[in-house]
C-alpha cells in the first residue's frame, strides 16, 4: 500500500493584489506620526515596522487636491499632465468661464494603471481626482475598473422648510401622534438629468421618519444606525444624517439627508439633502456598477456640505465619525468584491474625510481661531478617533492582502492655518489693474477697464486683445502689463508693520517652470505664498514648504511596505509626489508612464533590480 499521497494541482490559491495605494486627501504627517509614536495606531505601526516612513515628504505646486494627485498618478508635474490647478483657464473662453480640473478633457499624460495594463494588470481606480477619466466618458481599457470623482455643486444640494400649520394631514402612528409634509426634490444628477419627485415624512415629538413615496424612493440598507434607527433605518432626530435611495426611469439615485432643526414642540423642521451620486453613471463597467450599487459612499465635497459648518458641536463630529466608519467600510467592500470579482491587480483607493476635517478645523487646531479650549481639546480628539478609523481600514486591508502586497499610504498636501487673508483682487484693484463692482453683496469684474485678472490658485492672467473676448490690453504692452503685476503683488503683500512679506516668489508664465508650472493653462504670471496667509484656504496658493507657527505643515504623509522595501527604513531625504509611481513602476516591472520626471527612490528598496 502506498501512503504517498498525489498533490491536487487544482486547488489555486485565491487571488490578492500585488499593489494597493491607500490615498488620504489632506492627512496631516504630524498628526499621522503623533498616533504612531504614541502606541495607537497598530496598523500604521505595522507598516512602519516592515516598511518606510518618510520625514520630508512634498507636494507639487500648487498644493491644491487635483493638481497633487495628478502629479502622483502620472509621476509628471502640472506642465506636463495639464492639470495646472483646481479651476483652469482654457484659451479662448471668457475670462468668467473657467474649466474644473475634474472635468479637463485635455488630460495628456499617462497613468500609472495605463502603464500597467499594458502588461496585462487589473486595476481598480476609486474616486481619484483628475486622474480617472472625466464624468461623462468611460475608458476603452478592459483592465481598468473605475469608480468615478465627481463634485458636489449647488445644483446637488437642496434645502427643505416644513412647518406643521402647512402639513398635508394629522395622522397617528403606533399610538404617536405625526403630522405629514410633502418634500418637493427638484435637482439636477451629474449627468446633467433633471430629478423631480415627491418625498413623504411625518414628523413626531423629537424626530422626522421618511414614509417614501410609493413611486420606488426607500431607506438605504446602509442608513447610519442611531436610536430608533436601529430598526427602521429611516428616522433622524436633530443633526442626523441618513441615505436614501431613489428609482427614476430605471436609474437609481443616492441621497444623504440630514435633519438640521427641528424645533422644541416639533412643528418645524429644516431638512437638508445632497445628491451623493447616480448609481449606475458613476462607475465602470456597468455590471460592477450594479454589484455595488447601494454603498451609499459619498462623492467629493458631498458630506462636507452637510457637517463642516456643525464641526465644533457633538452632533457634527459624531455625524462625521459615523459617515467616515459607513464610508472606509464600504470602500472595503467594493476593494473586495473587485479583487474577488474583477481579479484586481492594483486597487487605488481614495478618501477625503482629513481634508474636510481640515478645512473645517486646521484654524481652530492651531489655536488661531479663538473657541473654548475644551472644544478645541474634543476637536483634537476628534481628529484622534478618526485616524483611529482610518487605522482600522488600513488593517483590514492589510490582514486581507497578506504580506506578499506592496502597500502604499500616502496623501496629496497637508494644511497651514492662517492668521491674514491676502486679497488678491483687492491688490490688482488697488495697483489700477482691476476695476470692479458690487451687486447684492457679490463682486462683479468690470472687463472694459481691466487689465489683469486672477483664476483659481495662483494664477494671473492679462486681459489680452485678440486671445481674451473682453481682452482689452494690446499685445506690444504684454510684459509691461505683466511686469506691474509682479510689481503690484510684491508691493501689496509686504506688510510695513513686520517688515516682512507673504509673498514667497512671482514670476512670469516662461519662469514658473521651477515650480513645474508653465505652458497653455499656467497663467500669464504666476505667485505663490508662505505659511500662515489665507488666499484661496489651507493649502493651494502655499509653497510647498509653507509651514506655520501653530504646528501646520503643507507637506503630505507617505509610508511604504511589501515585497522588495526594506523594512524599517526612514528616508530622511526630501521626496516629492512625482517619485511615487516610478518608484513603484520599477519595483513591480510595469513600463514607465511616459511623461513621468520623477525619480526612483532607490532608499526604500532592498535591493536594486536590473
Amino acid at each position: 500500500m502506498s501512503f504517498v499521497r498525489k498533490c491536487d494541482m487544482s486547488i489555486s490559491v485565491p487571488h490578492k493584489p500585488e499593489l494597493v495605494i491607500i490615498c488620504l486627501d489632506g492627512m496631516r504627517p504630524p498628526v499621522i506620526d503623533r498616533m504612531i509614536d504614541s502606541g495607537r495606531m497598530c496598523a500604521f505601526t505595522s507598516l512602519v515596522n516592515n516598511g518606510c516612513r518618510f520625514k520630508d515628504f512634498r507636494p507639487v505646486f500648487p498644493t491644491i487636491t487635483p493638481v497633487c494627485w495628478a502629479a502622483f498618478a502620472t509621476g509628471a508635474p502640472p506642465s506636463e499632465n495639464n492639470i495646472t490647478c483646481a479651476n483652469i483657464h482654457v484659451e479662448g473662453d471668457h475670462p468668467a468661464k473657467i474649466t474644473p480640473s475634474y472635468l479637463l478633457c485635455d488630460y495628456s499624460a499617462e497613468n500609472l494603471w495605463d502603464c500597467a495594463s499594458k502588461v496585462g494588470k487589473k486595476s481598480l481606480v476609486m474616486s481619484i481626482p483628475s486622474s480617472t477619466f472625466s464624468y461623462a466618458e468611460s475608458p476603452a481599457d478592459e483592465n481598468l475598473t473605475i469608480v468615478k470623482s465627481v463634485v458636489c455643486e449647488t445644483n446637488h444640494v437642496q434645502e427643505f422648510e416644513i412647518r406643521k400649520d402647512n402639513s398635508c394631514d394629522n395622522t397617528i402612528c403606533d399610538g404617536t401622534s405625526e403630522w405629514t409634509a410633502a418634500l418637493h426634490f427638484n435637482m439636477q444628477s451629474y449627468s446633467g438629468r433633471q430629478l423631480e419627485f415627491y418625498a413623504m415624512v411625518s414628523v413626531g415629538n423629537g424626530y422626522v421618519r421618511f414614509c417614501g413615496d410609493g413611486e420606488g424612493i426607500s431607506p438605504s440598507p446602509t442608513a447610519m444606525e442611531n436610536g430608533a434607527m436601529e430598526t427602521c433605518g429611516n428616522i433622524m432626530k436633530s443633526g442626523d444624517i441618513i441615505t436614501l435611495i431613489k428609482r427614476i426611469e430605471d436609474k437609481d439615485y443616492v441621497f444623504r439627508v440630514k435633519l438640521i432643526e427641528l424645533s422644541d414642540g416639533s412643528d418645524y423642521a429644516w431638512i437638508k439633502a445632497v445628491l451623493v451620486r447616480d448609481i449606475e453613471d458613476y462607475a465602470y463597467p456597468a455590471g460592477f456598477a450594479r454589484e455595488i450599487a447601494y454603498t451609499g459612499l459619498n462623492t467629493r465635497y458631498a458630506d462636507e456640505r452637510l457637517f463642516s459648518s456643525d464641526i465644533k458641536t457633538a452632533t457634527g463630529r459624531n455625524n462625521v465619525l459615523k459617515i467616515t466608519r459607513d464610508d472606509l467600510g464600504q470602500i472595503y467592500e467594493i476593494f473586495k468584491t473587485a479583487v474577488e470579482k474583477r481579479g484586481i491587480d492594483i486597487a487605488v483607493l481614495y478618501y477625503q474625510v482629513f481634508d474636510n476635517v481640515n478645512h473645517a478645523a486646521q484654524n481652530i487646531i492651531e489655536g488661531f481661531t479663538t473657541v473654548e479650549e475644551e472644544i478645541r481639546s474634543e476637536i483634537c480628539n476628534f481628529v484622534d478617533d478618526i485616524c483611529l478609523q482610518v487605522d482600522d481600514f488600513l488593517g483590514r486591508i492589510m490582514d486581507y492582502c497578506g504580506k506578499d502586497t506592496t502597500i502604499v499610504v500616502l496623501s496629496d498636501h497637508g494644511a497651514v492655518g492662517y492668521r491674514s487673508f491676502a486679497d488678491i483682487y483687492g491688490i490688482l484693484e488697488q495697483a489700477g489693474l482691476l476695476k470692479s463692482y458690487y451687486d447684492n453683496g457679490r463682486r462683479v469684474v468690470d472687463w472694459g477697464k481691466t487689465l489683469a485678472y486672477p483664476i483659481s490658485t495662483c494664477h494671473i492672467y492679462v486681459n489680452l486683445k485678440g486671445r481674451e473676448p473682453c481682452g482689452i490690453v494690446p499685445p506690444e504692452e504684454y510684459d509691461a502689463v505683466r511686469n506691474r503685476i509682479i510689481r503690484a503683488l510684491w508691493q501689496g503683500f509686504y506688510d510695513d508693520e513686520s517688515m516682512s512679506t507673504a509673498l514667497a516668489f512671482a514670476v512670469t508664465n516662461e519662469e514658473a517652470e521651477f515650480v513645474g508650472l508653465g505652458g497653455k493653462y499656467t497663467g500669464d504670471v504666476v505667485y505663490g505664498l508662505k505659511g500662515e496667509y489665507l488666499s484661496r484656504g489651507i493649502h493651494g496658493s502655499q509653497i510647498t514648504t509653507a509651514r506655520s507657527s501653530g504646528g501646520g505643515d503643507i507637506r503630505p504623509a507617505l509610508f511604504m511596505a511589501g515585497k522588495g522595501i526594506k523594512k524599517g527604513a526612514v528616508v530622511e531625504r526630501s521626496v516629492s509626489l512625482c517619485d511615487v509611481v516610478p518608484t513603484l513602476c520599477y519595483l513591480h516591472g510595469y513600463p514607465m508612464p511616459d511623461k513621468a520626471q520623477g525619480a526612483i527612490i532607490y532608499q526604500v528598496l532592498e535591493k536594486r533590480i536590473l
